[in-house]
């Protein structure tokens, strides 16, 4: 049985499968903000230099904002409820790589 998130509303199933959610994702770079930092502004910029730079992955902190990452907050409530349809097992599958880093 295949269903979207918002079909699956309401449901509950053993096993759950998730699948794409993150290269689906419209928030795309948003994520970042979910694990408390963001993509470091260019080295040189006045930005960079005012942040303290960024890490050496290049990220820097970020505090979040409901505000400003009303798409975030959409895709957390849809991420919410497809975790959320499992009663025992829940797999959740990307094929884009870059989607599916921490």
């Amino acid at each position: 049985l295949v269903l979207t998130i918002e079909e699956s509303k309401g449901l509950e199933f053993d096993d759950v499968c998730v699948f794409n959610f993150f290269a689906d994702s419209q928030a795309d770079k948003e994520w970042w903000a979910v694990h408390g930092e963001s993509e470091a502004p260019p080295p040189g910029s006045a930005e960079h230099e005012s942040s303290g730079g960024g890490g050496k992955d290049g990220r820097r902190g970020v505090s979040f904002d409901a505000t400003r990452h009303i798409l975030l907050c959409e895709e957390l409530k849809a991420l919410y409820v497809a975790i959320t349809r499992a009663r025992k097992r829940c797999f959740v599958f990307d094929e884009k790589v870059a989607a599916r880093q921490p």
